[in-house]
């Protein structure tokens, strides 16, 4: 089978820290994988290699069967990989189009000379640009005025920007780092419907979530990690109850009765 993503053996290394250790990791096409693990278990690390954000000291990336270990990560967009952070990385000072517009720059060829010499096609372009940043904004929900000051978006709305901005490269495959972290629970199911239909849309997602009831009841697979190497995958149902992720991930009573709570959902 040839999988939309693929490491083998990747390994990372910080000084004495091994923070990602030859990781085996297949995503097939179309589905949403969910990447659970405690914190410091490398999650974060592992899409940083994949988006190119890092260079693994060992092993190799692989996007749509070709290797993609050692691209930079404007190369690695240009290919179909998106990616959202942890952290917002939003302009706060532009409006909500003009983020979006931002996040399209790798599908587009307005350089200066561009500009200068083809203005007419820039200006085409341009005007693609902000078109296709309306669609975005419209597929993920946000309903505010395009000239919209990103400042005055709530946490909820920030998210949801973020990933119209990722959209925006025309990614077949995004990943999706904590995106329903300190989010309400309105604003929770808001993001899960999304990320349903970026996957009913044709792209695949590798999301990373603490949320339990979240990862596990959109998850069509799981993957587990805990001190950089994996230690588990499988069905929401199969991961559930695995004895080595209870223990590793699961190991305080709220923590358990949340997952266990998620997968009865996801079965009813």
């Amino acid at each position: 089978m040839e999988y939309i993503l693929e490491t083998k053996g990747v390994t990372k290394r910080f000084g004495g820290l091994v923070a990602v250790d030859a990781v085996d990791f297949q995503v097939s096409r179309g589905e949403i994988r969910g990447l659970i693990g405690p914190n410091g278990s490398g999650k974060s690390t592992l899409l940083n290699l994949i988006s190119g954000v890092y260079v693994p000291d060992e092993g190799d990336v692989y996007f749509n069967g070709q290797p993609i270990t050692r691209l930079a990560p404007h190369r690695i967009a240009e290919l179909g990989i998106a990616r959202t952070f942890q952290n917002n990385r939003l302009f706060l000072n532009l409006s909500i189009q003009e983020n979006v517009m931002v996040g399209r720059h790798c599908r587009t060829r307005s350089e200066l000379s561009h500009a200068l010499f083809r203005p007419r096609s820039a200006k085409a372009e341009m005007n693609d640009t902000r078109q296709k940043a309306l669609e975005c904004l419209e597929f993920v929900g946000l309903n505010r005025p395009p000239d919209f000051v990103t400042s005055g978006l709530p946490h909820g709305e920030r998210r949801l920007l973020e990933i119209a901005r990722a959209l925006a490269t025309d990614p077949a495959l995004i990943l999706l780092d904590e995106p329903a972290t300190g989010m309400n629970p309105s604003e929770k199911e808001r993001i899960v419907d999304v990320i349903r239909k970026i996957r009913d849309s044709g792209i695949t997602v590798v999301i990373i979530e603490h949320n339990m009831r979240v990862v596990m009841g959109i998850s069509d697979r799981v993957t587990v990690l805990n001190f950089g190497r994996k230690i588990a995958e499988g069905t929401p149902k199969e991961i559930q109850h695995n004895p080595d992720v209870i223990e590793a991930y699961l190991g305080e009573d709220d923590e358990e009765e949340g997952f266990d709570d998620a997968a009865q959902a996801r079965e009813s």
